[in-house]
């Protein structure tokens, strides 16, 4: 096959490399083929490497097992024509050794490797999903029944907003906090950063309202300049506005507040011809004080909803302990805990692995981009291939999809993201 430059200079790998392109652009066989000149010594690296030395992370169990198949029909391709680069035979036959796997599969390796450092029984049962997500409603429903019985101020704050269930029309507070379970599990946040997050979005929305009001009060000039002016359509609604803003009631205390934003926006209703920036300016500055305002409001309903999720996932922890079973979040956090707190351990790995490559990266969750960066050491190689438009939704997993830009390793690759090598418009002809 004919390789482009651009694709050449990946296939180079003098450093550690993110190649961002769209569906069907070949970004798969592009890994693949890079997997295979590692293999051959065909790369920048100093010597070829062996499929131990060699981490391939996919999403999927059938991802996994369609590039170990293209990597194997591939080593069979090139034993057909005679290639001398490597000795394809014993690769060929080394192949089921390989570390392509999914996230979860390579963390259920790790920790079968270390169970006492990890403290995990080493023949752990996996929960499948149907069990998972029985254990998890039994876990829902011994939380709620003893927040009624308690009389708990979370639940009664929460029974004022939502049903207990949804019950086929819409979100119940049930569902919510099931959801809420599976986006914590995959923001890699324990419960103090949790909380602190709610503490966050309440300051973060007085922040942001006290901002606005004096960005209003600064606009209030333009308003003044304008109604000064010549006479136009518009003025009869604006000349409202400097009557609202002098109420002191514009607070986030006052209950009255969205009605008091609401009037100063019919005020600003209308053709402004060429001052439409100001009123572009004034929209926008409604529109984030309305928004600041039900944030705030919405805090203790968050801080409930943190602290009810906090006491669900601590029951379904100690429901799976009870029955020494994992599930699959609990792989990908206990490897993450384990190479975080063992530096010995983490270091080891790095040497074991000289390069780490990562397929769809933009499905990668927090947890899941803090992995990569514990595994990688500045010894290494990494190759992140990946489309930000092909981004999942989020999942019940908690797979989150930031987009491939986001940077799992921020001291090492920051400086490449400049240098990412974006495929050409040709490069789906060329493949």
């Amino acid at each position: 096959m004919e390789w482009s430059d651009v694709k050449q200079k990946v296939f180079r790998f003098e450093s550690d490399i993110v190649v961002s392109a769209g569906a069907g652009s070949g970004k798969t066989a592009a890994l693949v083929e890079l997997y295979l000149r590692l293999l051959a010594g065909e790369t920048a690296l100093p010597r070829p490497l062996s499929v131990e030395e060699i981490v391939a992370i996919t999403f999927t169990e059938k991802a996994a097992v369609e590039m170990k198949e293209r990597v194997r029909r591939e080593i069979r391709k090139r034993l057909t024509t005679g290639d001398a680069s490597a000795d394809w035979e014993r690769l060929l036959r080394s192949l089921p050794a390989a570390g392509i796997a999914t996230f979860h599969a390579f963390c259920s390796r790790i920790l079968k490797e270390n169970p006492a450092e990890a403290g995990v029984d080493p023949a752990f049962t996996l929960l499948d999903d149907l069990t998972t997500g029985g254990e998890l409603l039994a876990a829902l429903d011994e939380v709620i029944e003893g927040e009624l019985k308690a009389g708990s101020p979370e639940i009664r704050l929460l029974l004022q907003y939502f049903p207990l269930s949804g019950a086929g029309h819409g979100k119940g507070l049930g569902e919510y906090l099931l959801d809420l379970h599976w986006k914590r599990s995959g923001s890699g946040k324990d419960d103090a950063g949790i909380l602190q997050m709610a503490e966050r979005w309440d300051a973060a929305a007085a922040g942001l309202f006290q901002e606005k009001v004096f960005e209003l009060r600064d606009l209030s000039c333009e308003v003044q300049r304008i109604l000064a002016g010549k006479e136009l359509s518009f003025h009869q609604k604006l000349r409202g506005l400097p009557e609202i803003q002098a109420r002191p009631q514009l607070s986030l205390d006052n209950g009255e507040t969205p009605l008091l934003i609401n009037a100063m926006r019919n005020c600003v209703a209308g053709n402004w011809g060429k001052e439409k920036p100001v009123r572009d300016r004034l929209t926008e500055c409604f529109t984030a004080l309305q928004a600041a305002y039900w944030q705030r409001r919405s805090a203790p309903l968050v801080s409930a909803l943190l602290l009810l999720s906090a006491r669900l996932s601590d029951v379904y922890r100690l429901r799976k302990e009870r029955r020494g079973v994992l599930d699959f979040e609990d792989l990908l956090i206990k490897t993450r805990d384990l190479l975080h707190k063992d530096e010995h351990l983490r270091t080891g790995y790095r040497e074991k692995f000289a390069v780490v490559m990562v397929d769809e990266f933009q499905d990668t969750n927090p947890l899941q981009k803090e992995l990569v960066g514990l595994l990688c050491g500045e010894g290494q190689r990494l190759f992140i291939v990946g489309d930000p438009k092909q981004s999942l939704p989020r999942r019940r997993r908690g797979r989150v999809c930031p987009g491939a830009s986001r940077n799992p390793r921020r001291r090492r690759t920051e400086p490449l993201f400049p240098g990412v090598l974006p495929f050409p418009p040709g490069y789906n002809r060329i493949c």
